[in-house]
């Protein structure tokens, strides 16, 4: 009655399972972390078809590309945490892990998910700076039509100041 017995294949069987899960749930991360990537791409591709290049469209790229910032650094927390095959304990654990892991292939899915945001962040990267700049070209352009139909009002108000002196001059000689 002092002790509590406990059987050791419910010890084991539960240490195994337990292991499987972890790699299940390794698993559904690694595909939930890559609809997000693809998700992210796929708003990115919609924005940069607005061709409207306002500061909305600007917005909108600076928001997807903080989204997708979020996105690499839960990437990168989850390839620090989740990285080694070694799940501590006996030897037996150690390899039925490691072999479980290879055959569902989280290291190849865990690449691919890396490649994947790297290549998404590029991407945004890139149409960012690219939004930007048209962004500055438009501004750019507009300032130069304010500064071209400032100067010719100037102009104009310059040439009827010129005339009404000239035409003063004429009318106070007589």
């Amino acid at each position: 009655d002092d002790y509590e017995v406990r059987r050791w294949s419910e010890v084991f069987l539960g240490i195994y399972l337990l292991l499987a899960t972890h790699v299940q749930g390794e698993k559904a991360i690694l595909l939930e972390l890559s609809n997000l990537s693809a998700h992210a791409g796929s708003l990115l591709k919609r924005i940069s078809w607005n061709h409207s290049y306002d500061k909305e469209c600007l917005q909108e790229m600076i928001h997807l590309r903080s989204k997708l910032g979020s996105l690499a650094a839960l990437m990168t927390r989850y390839t620090l945490q989740m990285s080694s095959d070694d799940c501590g304990g006996l030897s037996e654990y150690v390899e039925f892990f490691t072999s479980l892991r290879s055959i569902f292939g989280i290291r190849n899915q865990r690449s691919e998910l890396r490649e994947e945001i790297q290549d998404v962040l590029k991407l945004v990267e890139s149409s960012y700076l690219e939004e930007q700049r048209k962004f500055a070209e438009l501004s750019t352009y507009y300032r130069k039509i304010g500064k071209r139909q400032s100067k010719l009002r100037d102009e104009q108000v310059a040439a009827n100041q010129a005339r009404f002196q000239n035409t003063f001059a004429v009318v106070s000689i007589f």
